[in-house]
């Protein structure tokens, strides 16, 4: 009865994700002393359409932002209040860019910078539902490329928190989450915008079989983002950069025992641009994890 509760408790770790908020197949588990498990997640978006404020305008020169990253992503409990965790992503990114009437297009794909995690959970556990509140310092390290068309990585260590609040029942799962970026300049002057994000999941648990030790997750997430504008090249504030965005993101999760597999669809339903920028678009996500008792 002990191994299907812990298995059981497995199924709810796959909450939504992105972009880089709680961690994605590491938020709620493994929860015992020297359990660890692994994550590889695919997801891809694309833009072609462009905004100014909130207003849709003409695209005539065809500008597109198009991105796949496939992540490996890690954790390991030294307790069950403490783990530490891994995202590492490998990208594929095309972008075509105007300039005076004419176009470029520009191609990049390698490793990314790898983000660690420390996770620090405060449970409350009660005869009906469990909750916890996480705080989970962060630091995004330079890993990744820095050449080519279009850097993948950024060259310099970047620092991230993010603080939560879960809790969760037998048939119901919910998690807000609050949690910001702030990245480095690097050698040139340049810098990435920083960013705030608040996400809020809610789910329920419709389908469980005792037999098999399988089941259905169905779970809506809203997700809200600010980015701050970028730096250019010797510092100076990129006036086409920086955005206000919501999403929302219906996922599906199917478990069996400690393997889980989780599909969502990122749905956009509003964002606000500043200057002239290629909005936010929809986009998948496709996740397979399996944790393990040590």
């Amino acid at each position: 009865m002990k191994k299907r509760i812990k298995q059981y408790l497995l199924a709810i770790l796959l909450s939504p994700t992105i972009l880089l908020a709680h961690q994605p197949v590491m938020d709620m588990a493994p929860r015992w002393e020297g359990g660890y498990g692994f994550q590889t997640r695919l997801e891809s978006f694309s833009s072609n359409q462009l905004k100014q404020g909130t207003t849709e305008v003409s695209n005539p020169l065809g500008l597109r932002n198009e991105k796949t990253t496939l992540w490996l992503e890690g954790v390991y409990s030294f307790t069950r209040e403490h783990r530490v965790s891994f995202k590492l992503p490998y990208t594929n990114h095309f972008k075509r860019v105007g300039d005076g009437g004419s176009t470029q297009d520009l191609r990049n794909e390698g490793m990314g910078d790898v983000i660690v995690g420390f996770l620090n959970k405060f449970y409350v556990n009660k005869k009906d539902y469990t909750g916890n509140i996480s705080i989970t310092p962060s630091l995004r390290l330079p890993t990744g490329a820095t050449g080519g068309d279009i850097s993948i990585g950024d060259g310099v260590v970047d620092f991230g928190l993010s603080v939560s609040a879960s809790v969760e029942s037998y048939g119901f799962y919910g998690m807000v989450d609050f949690f910001g970026w702030a990245n480095s300049i690097e050698s040139d002057g340049s810098r990435n915008g920083n960013s705030l994000g608040l996400d809020i999941d809610m789910g329920i648990h419709p389908y469980h079989d005792m037999k098999t030790n399988s089941g259905v997750f169905a779970l809506m997430g809203l997700n809200s983002r600010i980015y701050s504008k970028s730096l250019n090249p010797g510092g100076f504030e990129n006036q086409n950069s920086g955005s206000a965005s919501i999403e929302m993101v219906p996922t599906l999760i199917w478990y069996k025992d400690n393997i889980m597999v989780r599909g969502q669809y990122h749905m956009p339903i509003y964002s606000d641009m500043n200057g002239s920028q290629l909005q936010p678009t929809s986009g998948i996500q496709f996740g397979v994890g399996i944790v393990f008792e040590s």
